[in-house]
């Protein structure tokens, strides 16, 4: 089954953001999903529709939920932390970098 990424404004805006904040590039994403970096880099502008299952393998690598990376308004994961006795939020690291 694939989604029309166009049917779900911000899907591939969402993917990207994601990357983004967590330091990844197309490449080390692409690896993970099995993709070429062009495949994925089609994801990230909307070009191509996107698998369920697609879907579910990049909710998992960025720990969110499929309806998270599907919605208009994506909230981010964030940990609380200290660094140097200051509180901190920090962005959940992706699975397979752990």
């Amino acid at each position: 089954m694939a989604i029309d990424v166009g049917s779900y404004t911000g899907v591939h805006e969402n993917v990207r953001s994601l990357r983004d904040k967590h330091g990844l590039t197309q490449e080390q994403v692409a690896d993970y999903l099995g993709l070429s970096v062009n495949g994925y880099g089609d994801i990230e502008r909307g070009a191509t529709d996107i698998k369920l299952s697609r879907l579910i393998q990049i909710s998992k690598l960025f720990d969110v939920s499929v309806a998270d990376l599907v919605s208009p308004k994506l909230k981010l994961p964030e940990i609380t932390g200290t660094l140097n006795n200051a509180n901190v939020k920090l962005l959940r690291m992706p699975k397979c970098i752990k």
